[in-house]
């Protein structure tokens, strides 16, 4: 089916936004109309104001990392493979990912807080997996090495993003990264 031009620009809009508010959180309605290269009432025609606009894009973001992590978390067999197909399914929308570690004032809505919540839950229960195979050691806390991970998809986008890493060694790298830094310690 056809995407209207309404909905090309409104998808412009969120686009750009995740992108620049992902690097400048402080960035105002007009450097967003600016970088997508459209006017400011354009913008105001799909967003009321910036606050709108944050919230659309905070679900947005949600709902695109639920869409690349389900299917991911319901078809691994082990909690090692699961890891594996979610940094490859994660990192190439680091963006995304990255934009909800940015303090907006929208955590507190009742979508937003339960999308999240689901999200955290999930990778805390990867997290657990990884515990029971072996690959994380039983004393490291579920919270840090969950919040690793969390870190370490936006550092690797980030790192393709500035010609650091090549995409297609981020996954492994990443893999070996939480594998190797978080397995028994052995003096």
């Amino acid at each position: 089916m056809p995407v209207s031009k309404a909905e090309r620009t409104r998808l412009l809009i969120i686009q750009t936004a995740i992108q620049l508010l992902s690097q400048k959180p402080h960035a105002t309605l007009n450097d967003i109309a600016k970088a997508a290269q459209i006017g400011r009432a354009t913008l105001h025609r799909h967003f009321k104001n910036r606050e709108d606009l944050i919230l659309c894009i905070t679900l947005d973001a949600l709902h695109q990392t639920e869409k690349a992590c389900a299917p991911v978390m319901a078809n691994a067999a082990t909690a090692k493979d699961a890891l594996w197909e979610l940094f490859k399914a994660m990192i190439p929308i680091g963006d995304h990912y990255g934009f909800l570690a940015q303090e907006f004032d929208v955590m507190d809505q009742p979508e937003v807080a339960s999308l999240y919540q689901q999200q955290i839950m999930a990778l805390r229960d990867l997290i657990e997996g990884l515990k029971k195979e072996g690959h994380i050691a039983a004393d490291i806390p579920t919270a840090w090495a969950a919040s690793l991970v969390d870190t370490l998809i936006y550092s690797t986008w980030s790192a393709i993003h500035k010609g650091d890493l090549a995409p297609n060694e981020a996954p492994s790298l990443a893999l070996r990264t939480i594998l190797n830094g978080l397995g028994e310690h052995k003096q």
